[in-house]
């Protein structure tokens, strides 16, 4: 797919390698965080979280691969945009791949 229009392209019809390239900066800076009780919330009844692996697919910056990450998880952060990837903060527990949702590259 070439360049598009983020005002009139449909996001669904944008290359996912690249749709946000130039608006990671403002993602970001800009974009919240989710609610540690939502997190605490998916956690909630599971036992042993540090024997636990997450992927979190189409991870952006790796907003909730950190959090999960903060509460014991492993995490394999799959994102298809180089920019988004660089631009996440590193945490031990969390392991940026490049992929998509289709192509993960994760066991089966």
């Amino acid at each position: 797919m070439g360049e598009t229009n983020l005002e009139t392209t449909p996001l669904h019809q944008m290359n996912p390698e690249s749709r946000f390239s130039e608006l990671v900066a403002d993602y970001a800076k800009y974009r919240p965080s989710y609610p540690a009780a939502a997190i605490d919330k998916i956690l909630e009844g599971l036992e042993n979280r540090g024997q636990l692996v997450a992927a979190d697919i189409g991870a952006g910056t790796g907003i909730s691969s950190r959090l999960l990450a903060q509460r014991g998880v492993r995490v394999i952060a799959i994102e298809p945009n180089t920019q988004m990837r660089e631009a996440a903060s590193t945490d031990p527990l969390v392991e940026f791949r490049d992929g998509t949702a289709q192509q993960t590259n994760l066991p089966e």
